[in-house]
């Protein structure tokens, strides 16, 4: 499909990636939440040569921290040095969506302005907690892949153009695999069906070099991932990180209730349903199309929008998590226009079409909330320069700064003992102390440890004996429940010397914070 449209010039490309630009330019002092905290804290180790699952472990895949370890080293291992990396990552998403759609659409503007509606759509509204995560992030390579597979199939059979585009699109997928497993389904299944594709098309009955092709590509850049299990002797452990423990969580461990999956589809439908009346109209028209073969891209969108949802349901449901079938959603949403625009000009359907549009506009309306407040908030704060600006900024956007820092501030103060804490509670209070962990169980999200890692938290209590122990309510109520042990072993080696927020400051029996506590 050729587009329509001048080629000299793209004005409308360069200002749509400056929309993009400027957009991510106000999430730059965007707070961080619990697990942002995490993986900066944790990326900063790795910086300074601690290994992952070592002396560092969470159940993710390593691509989340190797992404923070990255950015960190580049633009520093705070909120705007994490933000700014995710600006480039933001404007290489939408300058690989231009670029992708600028032969697949009838108009070329609007290839140009189809960044709006993925990751503009996701500026927007996005909150504090669904910056820089793992939904985010992905989305990405995800689209590598799907569109370097259905490149593929404009290449005749076993030629070099198809074969360097398949071995991308594993390339990709792999990238993927890095950021999280189970959206690898995504590009296998989309993989699969191209497959029997080439197969009844071509009437071939081997597809035994594409798949190789595919495989390999994915496989190849997994290889060194797996010298490093090898190496430190974590095979054992990650099976059971990555395959066993997940589904544990989820299933007996803890699972979510009723209310994460509702505020997580109302985070959806507010923030993108105004994209839902335009990708109906784009995908009724591929359809449509019963006379011509439908473009694989678009069969790999409705892949990655259907399979993204199941993926997003069988795991936590963490409101950030409702973020991955945005993509799709958004570009079947241009096709749409597209084809809304070539109806608009051959003067059918007007009415229709401007209902549509009036329709599209006010679902809009919460977005376009959303990114006001946004703006003004950082406007109203000093454009966070100032601290009194900074406090305020953060307040609004992540409340629990406020105790974390009150929290700082009493383990940081002049003749406290230096050296390597532990936080059982919302990781904030690691970063923001500026010091060493102590452990390599981070203790965010108690309600999700099983036997297997409370002993590990209290073999590491045990030989590392932080020197401070930060405890919040929710995790002590938790070890009420599921574990006596811990809450023994740490009466037995802290006394609490300073209740603060919503926990407390534990130090350790020998230390003179201890025995000024004593009666």
């Amino acid at each position: 499909m050729t587009s329509r449209g001048p080629r000299a010039g793209g004005a409308l490309r360069w200002i749509v990636l400056l929309v993009i630009v400027a957009a991510a330019l106000v999430q730059l002092p965007m707070p961080f939440w619990g697990d942002q905290a995490l993986f900066a804290y944790a990326a900063h180790g790795m910086r300074h040569g601690d290994r992952l699952y070592v002396d560092f472990w969470d159940y993710k895949q390593p691509g989340i921290y190797l992404w923070y370890l990255v950015s960190g080293s580049l633009f520093g291992f705070h909120e705007a040095g994490i933000h700014i990396g995710e600006l480039i990552w933001a404007v290489a998403f939408a300058a690989a969506t231009q670029r992708m759609l600028r032969d697949r659409v009838q108009h070329r503007w609007v290839a140009d302005v189809a960044p709006l509606f993925t990751v503009g759509a996701f500026l927007a509204t996005a909150r504090a907690w669904d910056l820089t995560q793992i939904e985010d992030l992905v989305a990405f390579p995800l689209l590598l892949t799907i569109w370097s597979a259905a490149a593929a199939d404009a290449a005749p059979p076993h030629s070099r153009a198809r074969a360097l585009r398949l071995l991308l699109s594993g390339l990709a997928a792999a990238v993927v695999v890095y950021f999280k497993l189970v959206y690898v389904l995504i590009p296998l299944i989309f993989w699969l069906a191209l497959l029997v594709r080439w197969r009844r098309r071509e009437h071939e009955r081997a597809t035994t070099s594409e798949s190789a092709l595919l495989l390999g590509g994915l496989v190849v850049p997994l290889l060194p991932l797996l010298a490093y299990f090898l190496a430190e002797h974590l095979l054992g452990t990650m099976w059971w990180t990555y395959v066993t423990y997940p589904p544990r969580i989820v299933s007996s461990i803890d699972p979510p209730p009723f209310s994460r999956l509702r505020d997580g589809v109302e985070y959806f439908v507010k923030s993108f349903v105004w994209l839902v009346p335009l990708a109906v109209i784009g995908l009724r028209a591929q359809l449509a199309r019963a006379r011509r073969p439908r473009d694989p891209l678009v069969v790999g969108l409705v892949i990655w929008f259907v399979v993204g949802w199941g993926t997003v349901l069988i795991q936590n449901q963490w409101g950030y998590q409702f973020v991955l079938p945005l993509t799709p959603l958004g570009l079947l949403a241009v096709f749409g226009l597209d084809h809304a625009v070539g109806a608009w000009n051959a003067q059918r359907t007007r009415r229709v079409l401007a209902l549509v549009g009036v329709v599209v506009v006010a679902l809009a309306g919460y977005p376009a909330v959303q990114a006001v407040h946004k703006v003004k908030a950082l406007a109203q704060d000093d454009l966070t320069l100032s601290a009194n600006g900074r406090h305020a900024y953060d307040a609004d956007f992540e409340p629990y700064y406020r105790d974390a820092r009150e929290a700082v501030a009493w383990v940081n103060a002049p003749g406290r003992t230096p050296g390597a804490i532990h936080v059982e509670g919302n990781p904030l209070i690691q970063y923001l102390s500026n010091r060493p962990y102590a452990l390599r169980e981070h203790g965010w999200a108690p309600e999700q440890s099983d036997a297997r890692l409370w002993g590990w938290t209290r073999a590491e209590l045990r030989a590392a004996q932080p020197v401070y122990l930060w405890v919040d309510d929710f995790s002590l109520d938790i070890m009420r429940k599921r574990s006596h042990e811990t809450l023994t072993l740490i009466s037995q080696l802290y006394c609490k010397v300073h209740p603060v927020a919503d926990g407390a400051w534990y130090a350790l029996r020998t230390s003179d914070e201890c025995r000024e506590t004593r009666p």
